[in-house]
């Protein structure tokens, strides 16, 4: 695998995601079928993988999701669990970063957390 920026691992998992938001949204079996295909080894899927080892969007964003619903249905621990996994992922993403320009979503965090922890 050729070096690939955190912006293009971005992009890749983004266009992967928007393809099969649309699959679903459009009814689309054939294209779902593509998109959930692991075996096919098709080049996007391989990008995918790829872009995955780049930047861990899914172990952010997926107990984040998890956090966010069970906060809106009042379980105050399971969303504080979850938002803990998203917390520690997102930790260790910001410290492979060359910068700190996301040093205010890094102080939200911590706030959120307590703001969780205190409920």
């Amino acid at each position: 695998m050729a070096y690939m920026s955190m912006g293009e691992a971005h992009r890749r998992i983004t266009d992967y995601l928007n393809h099969f938001s649309d699959a679903v949204y459009d009814q689309d079996a054939a294209s779902l079928k593509l998109i959930l295909s692991l075996s096919s080894n098709s080049p996007s899927q391989l990008s995918l993988a790829d872009a995955l080892n780049i930047f861990q969007f899914g172990e952010i964003v997926v107990p984040l999701f998890r956090s966010l619903q069970n906060y809106r249905l009042g379980n105050l621990v399971d969303a504080y669990n979850a938002y803990e996994k998203a917390a520690n992922a997102f930790i260790q993403e910001f410290r492979n970063w060359d910068s700190a320009w996301a040093l205010e979503a890094l102080y939200v965090i911590a706030y959120e957390i307590r703001v969780l922890a205190e409920r």
